[in-house]
């Protein structure tokens, strides 16, 4: 665990037409570069459809969440136990993400007594591999070249269009048939005097990219409950 302090975290708080005060809330953790607007198209029918309340966070250095210089998906899980704490959720069932999969694995590792199940998207449950620390470096670097290039000239939709085309150019790595993945990515920018900048503080997330590991997955630890693991037939992160 790491020794740097918890952060505030924003968050979206979606209640279901009818709630059941018998059932714990859900709490949605998103990937890395991404943030809580990610779940809104589906967080307030997976409230409705559970009787739950549902939650969707912003990590550190993500979105409307307190920017750091110390950033590692350990402290992440961290910083959701602390969210967990101040709004008085003894526990939740907890859904994850790409990054967000290993914080809310973390956590049911290291607290099982706070996660009731568990759902995680397109990740493993271990470190992650070389080749991504690679690839996320790469993307990272020539996003905040795109963002320094910027003009009061660019609109949010041309913004967007020269990151994704920063994206093709320069990451030669990225298979064919995710293309049309990224010709729908949509990034967390804000619109400045000068042009834009990015939401998340893309800069400490580089360095700790370029300083591995990121992730210190727990070796101890057993979560005996329900667990989900959700991922693509062609993805790279079977269990």
């Amino acid at each position: 665990m790491s020794d740097s302090k918890a952060v505030t975290l924003a968050f979206i708080c979606c209640k279901p037409e009818k709630i059941n005060p018998e059932l714990s809330p859900v709490i949605l953790h998103h990937g890395c570069m991404s943030s809580k607007e990610r779940w809104r198209p589906v967080q307030q029918d997976l409230a409705n459809s559970t009787g739950r309340i549902v939650y969707a966070v912003d990590a550190r250095n993500h979105g409307e969440s307190e920017k750091s210089e110390v950033f590692n998906f350990d402290i992440l899980s961290e910083d959701l136990k602390h969210f967990m704490d101040v709004q008085k959720i003894p526990r939740a069932s907890l859904i994850g993400h790409s990054m967000g999969g290993l914080v809310v694995m973390a956590l049911a590792l290291t607290a099982p007594d706070r996660v009731e199940k568990l759902i995680v998207e397109d990740v493993s449950p271990k470190e992650p591999e070389p080749e991504l620390y690679y690839v996320f470096g790469a993307m990272i670097e020539e996003q905040l070249k795109c963002y320094e290039k910027s003009t009061s000239a660019d609109t949010e939709g041309s913004m967007q269009q020269k990151l994704r085309e920063c994206l093709y150019r320069n990451i030669p790595m990225i298979p064919d048939e995710d293309q049309e993945v990224i010709q729908k990515m949509e990034f967390q920018i804000k619109k400045t005097e000068n042009g834009y900048e990015p939401q998340t503080n893309l800069k400490s997330i580089l360095r700790a990219i370029l300083n591995p590991p990121i992730c210190h997955f727990p070796r101890e630890g057993q979560f005996g409950k329900d667990a989900l693991f959700v991922y693509g037939c062609k993805s790279n992160f079977t269990v």
